[in-house]
């Protein structure tokens, strides 16, 4: 008992009990001993055995001992412990040797009075031993499933449970150590679900950001301007090309209103448009950007509303039309041309022929008078005024592109920048 509750409770109180107990157990063995020698000469088998029995008792001790020294490994003490048993069943089994000996001496010579101190000696040493080896061997026995179990729960099986029946401190050590294995369990458990819902999370982030990726990469590609704000008028979101255009950072375009990009008629017709958007789902318009540094460009603006969690947001694109603008300026500016050179050539045709004999009348009339005479300088002044409608005349038929200035409160046709023929000598006379 005193072994089994060193074992269990390693106290200084326990090793002593246990040593005072061994201790008395060496001193009937060796006083017996003595005893015996006093009263006559031994057989050899039976002095034989009871020296040995004195070397198992030191033996024993001995490793009794070692097992107490702080600091021993777990492995070693088990060794030392199954020793232990070991030598103290070889006590059990000299000593029943011991007593056989002794009760064929006594058959053999009743004379010799020392025979009832060794069967006296044999029955306390196997009583001790057997109460020894009872109480020592289970403990171990439980130490060792303990042992195993622990080594088992250290590599991680938290589903091993240590079996121990027996009702004493050890199995309430077994049922606390299961206690806290489930635990363990539990937690790794827990621990495992909230790894893997790590994971999950993880993975699903990971999901959102190459699905963000993609979309912005698919903005980004657009050949136009993308664009998307709320009710509010608060950008959300825009391509690169949305900054390029406009001239403002990303940070700057959080904190202006779409408005603020349009100038006059165009920020009327624009604000007309997005209210469309919010009320009748969709709109376009035309309009003039203008840039954060004042440059304006035109360009085709689309509109749709959409709906996400109770909030109304516009989400569109833009199209620079500045090639269409030209293409369609140019068209114009030909069709204008086309109407010119055909009423220049309408009134040529038709001003051509009087123009001749209104000239040529004022040649003949300069042919008829001098110099001197007073008529002679009315007449040369139609004469040149005559000239000069004839040059007209040969600009308007030059006349290649369309050009126009200002005149009082309108336009009219530039002849001099819209005709070829605006360097020619206006001196020339002559008309085709």
């Amino acid at each position: 008992m005193l072994t089994q509750d060193y074992l269990l409770q390693p106290t200084e109180r326990a090793k002593i009990q246990w040593q005072i107990v061994y201790n008395s157990l060496g001193d009937l063995i060796t006083q017996n001993f003595a005893s015996i020698e006093e009263k006559g000469p031994l057989t050899d088998p039976a002095e034989h055995i009871l020296k040995e029995l004195q070397a198992d008792h030191k033996f024993i001790e001995n490793r009794f001992s070692k097992i107490i020294q702080p600091g021993i490994s777990l492995e070693i003490r088990d060794k030392l412990q199954f020793q232990i048993v070991m030598k103290s069943r070889e006590m059990t089994i000299k000593t029943f040797e011991l007593s056989k000996i002794s009760r064929n001496a006594l058959l053999q010579a009743q004379r010799r009075g020392n025979t009832f101190s060794l069967i006296f000696l044999s029955a306390m040493v196997i009583l001790v031993l057997a109460g020894f080896y009872s109480f020592v061997y289970p403990v171990l026995k439980s130490i060792k499933k303990l042992s195993e179990g622990s080594e088992l729960i250290g590599k991680g099986n938290f589903k091993h449970r240590i079996d121990i029946t027996s009702k004493d401190e050890i199995s309430d050590l077994a049922a606390t150590f299961n206690t806290m294995t489930q635990n363990l369990e539990i937690i790794t458990a827990s621990r495992d679900e909230l790894n893997k819902e790590i994971i999950e999370r993880k993975q699903a982030q990971k999901a959102a950001q190459e699905q963000k990726d993609f979309s912005e990469s698919l903005i980004n590609s657009l050949p136009g301007i993308f664009y998307f704000f709320d009710e509010a008028g608060h950008f959300l979101r825009w391509n690169k090309n949305f900054e390029t255009v406009s001239g403002y950072s990303s940070e700057e375009i959080k904190g202006i209103h779409p408005l603020d990009l349009f100038e006059g008629e165009d920020r009327e017709s624009v604000h007309k448009s997005l209210t469309d958007v919010f009320t009748k789902g969709e709109a376009i318009a035309e309009a003039y950007l203008v840039s954060k540094t004042g440059t304006r460009t035109p360009y085709y603006f689309t509109g749709l509303r959409i709906q996400q969690k109770a909030h109304t947001y516009l989400v569109g694109v833009g199209v620079d039309i500045t090639d269409r603008k030209r293409a369609e300026e140019t068209l114009l500016e030909q069709e204008k041309l086309q109407g010119v050179l055909e009423m220049a050539g309408a009134v040529c045709h038709e001003l051509n022929q009087p123009l001749q004999i209104v000239s040529g009348s004022s040649e003949l009339l300069l042919m008829d008078v001098s110099d001197s005479d007073p008529k002679f300088k009315t007449i040369k002044s139609i004469d040149n005024s005559i000239k000069r409608m004839a040059l007209l005349m040969r600009k308007i038929m030059g006349i290649t592109r369309y050009q126009s200035k200002p005149y009082l409160k309108s336009k009219i046709v530039d002849i001099e920048q819209a005709s070829q023929n605006e360097k020619e000598n206006q001196g020339t006379g002559s008309m085709t």
